[in-house]
């Protein structure tokens, strides 16, 4: 699954749901990649299992989002099921801009959620 938000900058939020497969399934995970700089504001409801949200920057020598985020922001963060709100500043590294990955922890049980993806303050 993977969401693409804001590629207008007029575009103030993005709401949905999702589900994860357990980590013994094999499911995907879910990518968010964003096409702006900025600060974004993010409010998830798990509704069942445990979500790591992890934000990762570009590496160059892999070619891969593996690097935490060159800004110094929290690399991940382990949501258990309830309500969250996380503000996250998405920046540019070597030509690619941060990326957010959500895997469901649990072995056993899928990950239900929905979501609301907000502008706080864009960039072009």
């Amino acid at each position: 699954m993977e969401f693409n938000p804001f590629g207008d900058t007029s575009f103030v939020s993005l709401h949905g749901m999702g589900m994860l497969g357990t980590q013994w399934s094999g499911g995907p995970s879910a990518y968010i990649r964003f096409r702006n700089e900025g600060t974004y504001l993010l409010k998830i409801k798990i509704e069942e299992s445990e979500i790591r949200l992890s934000h990762n920057s570009f590496n160059p020598d892999g070619g891969t989002w593996l690097a935490p985020p060159w800004n110094g922001d929290t690399p991940y963060y382990d949501l258990p099921a309830g309500e969250h709100q996380l503000t996250i500043r998405i920046t540019e590294n070597y030509g690619e801009l941060d990326q957010i990955t959500l895997v469901n922890r649990s072995f056993k049980q899928k990950a239900r959620f929905s979501y609301t993806l907000s502008v706080v303050d864009v960039r072009n």
